[in-house]
């Protein structure tokens, strides 16, 4: 596991304002099927955005659990994990059919306050080959980088009023 990720991913995706990280206004379409995912999968307290990551081609799909918002998880770490499994395969497949271009995941933990606890996120080619059985959860882990609450919600808010 990658603990925050280095100093590079670290100040990318951890410390970058919002405007500096993303390179245009949020892909209405590719969100609105990513929070479809989340609807489907009846994951309260769920929302989500696509926005393009500057200095690439592709886009990172930020996925919101908010407590505040009604998120409680789904009871059981098993049942949690079953669930998310099946957004992810859910996702590739759409990310594929769709050509959405979503190269990176984070999913973003809030508390009953709405402050962010935790981001994890991790590339969609490792969420790919753990959905598909390719790599281990220890191996899936180690490609995954945890850190503080990601950005400020309120920087893509304000980067959709923008647009």
């Amino acid at each position: 596991m990658a603990i925050l990720g280095g100093p590079a991913l670290w100040n990318q995706l951890f410390r970058s304002r919002a405007e500096e990280l993303y390179s245009g206004a949020p892909d209405p379409f590719a969100s609105r099927v990513v929070s479809q995912i989340l609807l489907d999968a009846g994951i309260a307290g769920a929302r989500a955005i696509v926005i393009p990551i500057q200095g690439s081609t592709g886009q990172i799909a930020v996925i919101t659990l908010d407590e505040s918002e009604g998120f409680t998880g789904l009871g059981t770490a098993s049942a949690n994990e079953m669930s998310m499994m099946s957004v992810i395969q859910r996702m590739r497949e759409d990310n594929r059919m769709q050509e959405l271009g979503i190269d990176r995941v984070t999913v973003d933990y809030r508390d009953k306050n709405g402050r962010g606890l935790v981001a994890i996120t991790a590339s969609q080619s490792s969420l790919d080959m753990f959905a598909e059985g390719e790599i281990s959860r220890e191996q899936f882990m180690r490609e995954v980088s945890i850190g503080p609450g990601s950005f400020s919600y309120q920087e893509v808010l304000d980067l959709l009023q923008d647009s």
